[in-house]
């Protein structure tokens, strides 16, 4: 804090306007603080307003790979696609599942598992021995 220095008002009428010129100022800068306040009471209620989900810009992401592979998928059921956009729907389904915390390879996982469990005893049986005999060969 800096101490003023009184010699420098050579009148009462100089200290009065220094005095005047800091009284605007302190309420110019008191208004100020004031709106800054509100403002930051109005974005705290907006924030508090948000829905909890994951930051927008996953969301944004994660839309825009639904819609993209959507679009690939109405597509395809027109006409067969071609390499370029089999493999931009591959990095969109990657891309997707890396999102959503997960990995292809999890999915991948977890569907033949349940493919193998829904698979009849005799099947799986048949399904042994042709490894065994594929392994002999």
């Amino acid at each position: 804090m800096n101490i003023i220095d009184m010699s420098q008002f050579k009148s009462l009428s100089d200290l009065q306007e220094y005095a005047e010129k800091l009284t605007r100022t302190n309420l110019l800068l008191q208004n100020e603080i004031k709106e800054q306040s509100e403002k930051i009471t109005h974005l705290e209620s907006l924030l508090n307003t948000l829905p909890g989900n994951d930051l927008l810009v996953d969301d944004k992401e994660i839309e825009i790979c639904k819609i993209e592979i959507n679009r690939l998928y109405q597509k395809s059921l027109r006409i067969p696609l071609d390499d370029k956009e089999v493999r931009n729907l591959e990095i969109l389904v990657r891309t997707l599942a890396t999102a959503r915390g997960k990995s292809v390879a999890d999915i991948k996982k977890k569907e033949d598992e349940k493919a193998t469990k829904n698979l009849p005893v005799g099947k799986l049986v048949a399904l042994a021995k042709s490894i065994k005999t594929n392994d002999r060969e």
